[in-house]
């Protein structure tokens, strides 16, 4: 691209050049031929010729000055784009931050940005809502490969230490066990808790067995398999009775513990005090680095692997939400409406905010920019249209020329 354009203005400059030669050989034969012939044609021809001439070489001169130094001369006020280089980037960047960033005119704009319709027509081509998808995707799991693990873990560990300091363990103990006994939670809690307890029972019958062998001695030896069916059987006709009767001791013993509990944690600040230390002994800070590390390094390579695999449920489920919001911002006015408000109130505020920050980084790039090459790239952008200039001012040049010998010759004769 940049050479095609490099081409054309190539051909444009020789373009421009021609014509001056051209105007340069009409002059000189002109010239001659008046000295042997006083044909007054032959005089409108050279005056055209020589102001021609004038004309493209004032043209060429300023055209030249702005990129280059013309025929290498140092002239002041030449070279015009490379020396003035900062100015221009500063004067750049104000011109844009002054009239293109400013509230009044970039106002009506923002008002007409309607963010959703261009999210929604872009999104409902496959091929996109698949690319958008994949970017989602692959910034969370770069994202996350990013992290150092060992800080994240230091600021998990930080904030899990101070929640659970701060933590009264008594307001949901207090909760839990209030509920339990207003909506009678702690019988059916127990009818739940019995049964594996009873299975649990008689699923180890030969554990009981060996301990009553292993600390009853010698009769444990002869009567060990007899005491421990004896036990095991003892037990849960035990548990039997508590699953049967609703009014048992066990029940009622349990029911009494927890409203001596509420009571306490409704006035007793010392066993409130006890119940936290209790928190703060098991919730010690090896249990919590433990903790959060191994929380934080299982939850990061599951959450990469899920987001790997395609047929993982977590990106189903992702795939799921993802068309549920494009459908629901397809239907709903009031949430197309408020989403673009604050599409529109953000860039407003964003582009306001940062205008001078714009004006400053348009600047600052300008100014970094090699002199010499930005010369060269802005020459090959616009030289073909300022060769138009040299070749209009050897045109215009001439016919000035012209009429200024004609108005010449008219008034003196």
């Amino acid at each position: 691209m940049v050479n095609a354009k490099k081409k054309i203005l190539k051909k444009y400059k020789l373009l421009a050049t021609s014509l001056f030669v051209i105007m340069s050989l009409g002059f000189i034969v002109t010239s001659i031929l008046i000295k042997n012939n006083s044909a007054e044609y032959l005089k409108y021809i050279r005056a055209f010729c020589e102001a021609a001439m004038i004309g493209a070489l004032a043209d060429w001169f300023a055209v030249t000055a702005l990129f280059k130094k013309p025929l290498g001369l140092n002239i002041p006020h030449t070279n015009l784009i490379e020396n003035s280089k900062d100015d221009i980037g500063e004067n750049l960047g104000k011109f844009v931050s002054d009239n293109f960033l400013n509230p009044t005119n970039i106002k009506p704009y923002i008002k007409k940005l309607d963010g959703v319709n261009f999210i929604l027509n872009w999104i409902k081509v496959p091929a996109n809502k698949k690319k958008f998808e994949d970017e989602v995707k692959s910034f969370i799991i770069n994202f996350l490969k990013e992290l150092n693990d060992h800080e994240v873990i230091a600021y998990l560990n930080k904030k899990s230490t101070e929640i659970i300091r701060d933590f009264s363990i008594s307001e949901p103990v207090f909760k839990i066990s209030n509920h339990l006994i207003t909506e009678n939670q702690h019988n059916k809690l127990i009818d739940k808790l019995l049964p594996y307890l009873k299975n649990y029972i008689n699923d180890n019958k030969d554990f009981v067995k060996d301990q009553v062998t292993e600390n009853a001695g010698f009769v444990g030896m002869l009567f060990g398999n007899k005491i421990s069916n004896s036990m095991v059987s003892g037990l849960n006709s035990f548990i039997e009775e508590i699953q049967q009767n609703p009014n048992h001791q066990i029940r009622l013993q349990i029911e009494y513990q927890l409203l001596e509990y509420i009571t306490k944690l409704q006035t007793d600040e010392q066993f409130k005090l006890k119940l936290n230390s209790i928190k703060n002994d098991f919730f010690t800070t090896d249990q919590i680095n433990h903790l959060t590390s191994k929380g934080w390094i299982s939850f990061k390579e599951n959450t990469i692997k899920e987001l790997e695999n395609p047929e993982s449920s977590l990106n189903k489920y992702l795939t799921k939400y993802s068309n549920q919001f494009i459908t629901q911002l397809k239907d709903e006015t009031i949430l197309k409406n408020r989403i673009n408000i604050w599409i529109q109130t953000f860039s407003f505020k964003v582009i306001a905010k940062n205008s001078n920050y714009i004006a400053t980084l348009i600047a600052t790039t300008v100014k970094n920019w090699d002199g010499k090459e930005l010369s060269e790239k802005l020459e090959t952008e616009v030289g073909k249209d300022l060769q138009f200039i040299r070749i209009n001012g050897t045109i215009i040049g001439g016919l000035i020329g012209v009429l200024i010998y004609t108005l010449t010759q008219f008034f003196i004769k």
